[in-house]
């Protein structure tokens, strides 16, 4: 589990189960039914990038774990 720590900690995403993410989505999707300020979607998309981050970088160590029990 230790390797899932990896991300930065000021992420709010580092920390997030599936279920916080899964909700995460749905109220984004929420917002974006409604007309935001820029300052909105600018927020929106940060969050989005922390998430894409810590997503890819869980995808990398699960694929490195993967090789080693492989080989």
């Amino acid at each position: 589990m230790e390797e899932f720590k990896s991300a930065s900690y000021d992420s709010i995403f580092s920390h997030s189960t599936p279920n916080e993410i899964t909700l995460f989505f749905f109220l984004l999707g929420l917002s974006v039914e409604q007309s935001l300020t820029i300052d909105e979607l600018n927020s929106l998309a940060n969050g989005l990038f922390l998430m894409a981050q810590v997503m890819f970088t869980i995808a990398a160590q699960l694929n490195t774990c993967k090789n080693k029990l492989t080989n």
